[in-house]
């Protein structure tokens, strides 16, 4: 009973020591797109410590970038499954506020890495606030897509005033006859 217990102590600190991640972040975030507050540092000392860096700087509402709240600047760090066999891949962005419809396509945009074969992308793209394009407090899907294949993904929330209405109503002659009548 005694070497039963022992045994059944090992085993439960062995598991405790299991590391909860993979060693590389494109493992770990594979096949996503994670919107972070900050561009992330040009070296970490360890697979963990970028990591633990993703998960610290990761955003998912994006607040303009200038007072005019006319663009927003997405930072972001996009991870593959697999090594990109492409120097490009076509970032596309999808209106998906409400649930109920079918994602409406905004717009793409080529995103670039450095050479053939990365399983990662740091980037940043500025999103301009039209009526047809971008607006505030909706609710967007990016997707980088390679050879017409969705590598990585993710949703996030643009965020600024909403635009406001006088509540004022001027009516023509014409409308006020075409009631009348």
């Amino acid at each position: 009973m005694r070497l039963a217990a022992r045994f059944m102590l090992v085993l439960s600190v062995c598991l405790l020591v299991v590391p909860a991640d993979a060693r590389k972040p494109e493992d770990v975030f594979k096949g996503e797109i994670v919107v972070l507050k900050k561009p992330l540092p040009l070296k970490f000392k360890s697979g963990d410590a970028f990591i633990a860096e993703v998960k610290r700087n990761r955003i998912d509402q994006v607040w303009p970038q200038d007072k005019a709240e006319k663009s927003w600047k997405i930072e972001y760090a996009a991870f593959f499954a697999a090594p990109l066999n492409d120097m490009q891949a076509e970032a596309k962005f999808y209106d998906v506020t409400d649930p109920k419809r079918q994602p409406k396509f905004i717009t793409s945009d080529t995103q670039y890495t450095p050479k053939r074969g990365e399983r990662y992308l740091f980037n940043s793209i500025v999103l301009e606030k039209t009526d047809d394009t971008f607006k505030p407090n909706k609710r967007y899907l990016m997707q980088l897509v390679s050879k017409k294949k969705i590598i990585a993904s993710t949703k996030f929330v643009l965020r600024g005033k909403a635009q406001q209405f006088s509540g004022k109503v001027t009516f023509t002659d014409e409308d006020t006859k075409k009631q009348d009548e």
